[in-house]
């Protein structure tokens, strides 16, 4: 995915020579950029929870046949996810098993992956500032020398309803 430029720019969770304090140095210094230039900053800060849960597993291999995976990738992925059920141990005692119907393993190597592909197309969300993302943590900035057109939008919006 990588190599083929499939994983959108902005995403630098769990990529080969990316990583959490390079995306914190680029939001930092795209901000410091604004401020030179003597713009104002409105950031959107997001963290989805329990991300890695949210991959619901048929649109997951939705995703993977429009990136062309082979049918025999395809096939073993969806067997990988498959089945999985979970127990939880406290002390001695046991929880009943669980079917995960959704989501993908945490702890395994695949996890982060697959959780950075399904959640790639959000990356292309037409949005008119930065965006950068470390796995499902989102910011997105908008910068303006003007105030009030970093919130116009947003009184548009309060104002049609």
């Amino acid at each position: 995915m990588s190599n083929n430029g499939m994983l959108h720019e902005s995403q630098f969770g769990f990529r080969r020579h990316l990583s959490c304090e390079l995306a914190l140095n680029t939001v930092i210094n795209s901000w410091k950029l604004s401020a030179d230039q003597k713009k104002n900053v409105l950031a959107i800060l997001l963290d989805l929870s329990k991300a890695f849960d949210t991959v619901d597993h048929s649109i997951f291999i939705t995703k993977l046949k429009r990136y062309s995976f082979s049918t025999s990738s395809l096939a073993l992925i969806k067997n990988y996810l498959s089945n999985r059920y979970s127990i939880t141990k406290f002390k001695d005692c046991f929880s009943d098993k669980k079917l995960n119907e959704e989501g993908v393993p945490q702890g395994s190597i695949l996890g982060p992956l697959f959780f950075i592909i399904f959640f790639n197309d959000f990356c292309f969300l037409l949005v008119k500032g930065e965006m950068m993302l470390y796995a499902d943590d989102t910011t997105v900035s908008f910068a303006s020398a003007e105030i009030s057109t970093l919130f116009r939008s947003h009184r548009r919006s309060q104002t049609n309803k």
